[in-house]
């Protein structure tokens, strides 16, 4: 299980490496307001996606029938008119997307962009299908392969076409490659079948994960809306290099979690004990990651946006190590929100996310008082504080989960971000008050790790009791 965890993190890694070399090559190649236009595709991508997402493809892997050839093919439908409608609606909202971003000569682009999600309403969920049987390499293949072909493309198209329009066409090669070998390496044949039971069911499981989509897409695009219409393109462009090098690990650890947990979650769900104990090893692992993704900021910052991007996003060093600690305290929310989801409890990510748009009509308010982009960060992390704190005080009421033992880890992981955040805010390369900032931040990581060491200690050796054979008699 352990070298299953390690593969996992290991393909998702690479695969986050080159979607983000890809974006910095091309952020490197054009000027940096078209970088900041080429940033409002993915913001535009996004919102087409997380608001109309029903979270199929983990109803799939979550239900216990999941697995038959009737199921997916009712999902496969569900999952093609859902591409639909949304390929509809990003069409006819291109005028008006374009408008807000004070780009109305770009609305063409964003019409070509409703190709998108028609595409992946067309994907093949075999690759989902398997993960019930924690077989990844079918997904990883897809995705790799999607990425390292739009990658390739990338430097032709931006020194051909030298703006904005690069980025367009890779994300429109992306996605045509994923769709595409999700069908070719698919071990069944590809069917839809309309069933009204799963239909409703979907309904059921979903409606909650679609308004957490809308939720979602405030949170990770809100920022950035509010950036790129009431600051400019130019702060976006910074703004947008920073939270890529931010979102990249993030994306990595959330899908790993995601993949890795969900499935043995979901096979425990009705044995208290050993989903308890999987629930806190999961848990302490996010508060982990998080905690890690700031400390790199902290350390690495300065070096990786003048290594990457260059000395003209020079302004984008302190929001990088501040919207580290903002991602850092989303992950940390990753444990207890699969948790939720492995017992069909999907209101409880809802709810937490709901918590953490609160920050953005503050940030909002702030901006018209005259703030800037730092102000929206610090709003951010408090945002994604309350709705870590709200989750799994949701899971502990509700689904009557430990939070004893996570008390120290949180505690912990508490002063790490107040460290890394000072940082950020007084970032001055050498200064008393940074390395000041970094040597209490090692200091509480290192007994960070030292905690979470006797502690997954202990719940690994649970872990390996649960996954013996089946014919093994302790487990019987």
């Amino acid at each position: 299980m352990l070298k299953q965890a390690l593969s996992l993190s290991a393909s998702n890694g690479v695969i986050a490496l080159v979607n983000l070399f890809r974006n910095i090559l091309i952020a490197r190649l054009i000027s940096v307001e078209d970088f900041g236009i080429a940033s409002t595709f993915v913001v535009t991508m996004s919102l087409i996606e997380m608001t109309s997402n029903f979270a199929l493809d983990r109803m799939l892997v979550q239900t216990p029938d999941g697995g038959s050839s009737r199921f997916q093919a009712s999902v496969q439908m569900l999952q093609a008119l859902r591409g639909a409608v949304g390929a509809a609606i990003m069409f006819f909202a291109a005028g008006p997307i374009a408008a807000l971003f004070g780009v109305p000569d770009v609305a063409w682009a964003y019409q070509l962009l409703a190709i998108v999600p028609l595409l992946r309403g067309l994907a093949h969920f075999d690759m989902f299908r398997l993960q019930r049987k924690l077989e990844f390499k079918t997904i990883v293949y897809v995705e790799m392969g999607a990425v390292l072909l739009a990658t390739a493309s990338a430097y032709p198209l931006s020194i051909w076409l030298e703006d904005y329009r690069a980025m367009l066409w890779v994300l429109l090669l992306q996605q045509t490659t994923y769709t595409t070998l999700s069908h070719v390496l698919a071990k069944r044949w590809y069917r839809w079948s309309f069933d009204q039971a799963v239909a409703r069911r979907a309904f059921t499981f979903g409606w909650p994960l679609l308004l957490n989509g809308i939720l979602m897409f405030a949170i990770f695009q809100g920022d950035r809306v509010l950036v790129g219409s009431m600051i400019g393109m130019r702060e976006l462009g910074w703004f947008s290099a920073a939270l890529t090098l931010a979102m990249a690990p993030t994306v990595v650890i959330g899908k790993t979690m995601d993949r890795f947990f969900l499935p043995q979650l979901s096979k425990v769900q009705n044995k208290p004990e050993k989903f308890e104990y999987l629930y806190l090893a999961a848990t302490q692992a996010a508060l982990f990651s998080g905690v890690i993704l700031a400390l790199m900021a902290v350390l690495f910052g300065d070096l990786l946006i003048h290594g990457l991007y260059g000395t003209r996003y020079e302004p984008a060093v302190p929001l990088l190590v501040i919207l580290c600690v903002a991602q850092g305290l989303r992950i940390s929310k990753a444990g207890a929100s699969i948790a939720a989801i492995a017992k069909a409890n999907t209101t409880n990510p809802m709810i937490a996310n709901a918590c953490r748009v609160l920050s953005l009509p503050v940030a909002w308010f702030a901006l018209t008082q005259g703030a800037g982009t730092y102000t929206i960060i610090c709003f951010a992390i408090a945002g994604e504080a309350l709705a870590l704190v709200v989750s799994l005080v949701m899971l502990h009421k509700r689904q009557k989960l430990p939070s004893k033992p996570l008390l120290m880890p949180l505690a912990l992981s508490a002063l790490a971000y107040s460290a890394a955040t000072a940082s950020g805010l007084f970032v001055t390369v050498g200064s008393i008050e940074t390395w000041l900032a970094q040597a209490v931040f090692i200091a509480i990581l290192i007994a960070l790790i030292l905690w979470s060491m006797r502690e997954l200690r202990v719940w690994g050796k649970q872990m390996l009791i649960m996954n013996r054979p089946v014919g093994d008699k302790a487990t019987n």
